[in-house]
């Protein structure tokens, strides 16, 4: 056969191949994934068990998907503050949320849990620290009865994955502030993932699971870019009985700030300081280049701690009862000594701050230097996994009479 016999079939060859239909790209499944996948059909095994032990025939029930806490190394909380989302347990809710969709038992709505019940169940989970460091993290998975509170269903497995997946979460990488927990909550958190199938939470603590449940979402809402959405659910959530109010006037603070609607968010930023002035726990984290006293270097982080700066000083000033102890921290890295020290400096360098925008704290504010002694994540690498390591943080204190 000459090249002129062989010209058409190979005009034809790329033509038939461009009119077939490319296959579809599917990205790879992750070990993380394939284990949270394994966990979700385990606890949903055992739920549809439990299904066809009591009644043969039942409607397909609602489910709300709830929090996924992320437990510090040092247990459920390391001096008062919990951990903040990670990649992980955000990409956990999601599977979760897909193997809940195509589970022929469940409500593929997710409808979420407010004051009125509407969802039938409420399921949340848990995720345990690697240990030692570089191994397997626990996830832990409850299904509620969001009316009684009684458990439902537990499933526990391990999670394989990278160590990209302990990086915050979106919605916490962007986040003021450092949420804080109570004993008392952290407590009840404890006892609820440690409860057994039949075990029923106490009114209160299904109120605090309801609640963060619609806090959850509405970070849902925030990550996919409905703002108004999201601002709307934590409104809503800041209502609900049991709520942690920070985290409620945190997301709404955020969600305002993407609106545009500056004046309100700054209005919600200063309602949050005011509760935690009250409570006596105002977390609001400013972050720092490794090594140094200065902030992070992105520009919009400078400009909005100088506005957080502003609030927590005028309205510290204006309660005569309120005084503050700054504490800075440092990340694992570096001598012990070191790290005391540049604690101490970081403390100093937002006192001199906040002095400037309100004179009259003068003799109200205290430093402290802890130096890596409360690390949160602890994980020394100096990037964005232990960023909220190197913070200043405000504790409120009665100020001393005279």
């Amino acid at each position: 056969m000459n090249f002129k016999s062989l010209l058409p079939l190979l005009l034809v060859l790329p033509l038939a191949a461009c009119m077939s239909t490319p296959p579809a790209h599917v990205a790879p499944i992750s070990q993380l994934e394939q284990d949270v996948a394994a966990t979700t059909d385990q606890l949903l095994a055992h739920w549809r068990a439990r299904r066809s032990d009591n009644q043969s025939r039942l409607p397909p029930q609602p489910v709300a998907l709830g929090d996924f806490v992320n437990l510090p190394a040092g247990g459920a909380v390391i001096a008062g503050y919990a951990l903040p989302q990670t990649l992980a347990s955000a990409r956990a809710r999601q599977v979760v949320a897909q193997r809940l969709a195509a589970d022929t038992a469940a409500d593929g709505r997710l409808l979420p849990v407010d004051a009125a019940g509407q969802a039938a169940l409420l399921l949340t989970g848990q995720l345990a620290p690697a240990l030692p460091p570089g191994g397997t993290q626990a996830l832990t998975l409850l299904l509620l009865d969001a009316k009684t509170g009684q458990v439902l269903a537990r499933a526990q497995g391990q999670l394989r994955g990278t160590a990209a997946d302990a990086f915050p979460a979106a919605f916490d990488a962007e986040s003021p502030v450092l949420i804080t927990e109570s004993a008392e909550r952290a407590e009840a958190g404890a006892r609820m993932f440690g409860s057994d199938k039949g075990a029923s939470l106490d009114g209160s603590g299904l109120q605090s699971a309801a609640a963060a449940t619609l806090l959850s979402q509405a970070q849902d809402a925030y990550v996919s870019g409905d703002y108004k959405g999201a601002l709307a659910l934590f409104e809503r959530a800041a209502a609900m009985p049991g709520v942690n109010a920070i985290r409620a006037y945190n997301g709404q603070y955020l969600s305002l700030m993407k609106l545009g609607r500056r004046p309100e968010a700054m209005e919600a930023f200063r309602t949050l300081v005011a509760e935690g002035l009250g409570s006596r726990t105002l977390g609001i984290k400013l972050l720092f280049v490794p090594g140094q006293t200065e902030f992070l270097a992105d520009p919009e982080i400078r400009g909005a701690y100088g506005d957080w700066l502003r609030v927590i000083a005028n309205q510290s000033a204006a309660s005569a009862a309120a005084c503050l102890n700054v504490v800075g921290h440092t990340s694992h890295t570096g001598a012990e000594t070191f790290n005391q020290e540049l604690s101490l400096a970081r403390s100093k360098r937002v006192r001199e701050l906040l002095q400037l925008d309100a004179p009259a704290l003068d003799r109200r504010i205290a430093v402290e230097g802890k130096g890596w002694s409360e690390n949160i994540v602890g994980s020394g690498t100096d990037d964005a996994r232990d960023a909220i390591d190197r913070r200043v943080e405000f504790r409120v204190v009665g100020c001393p009479e005279g």
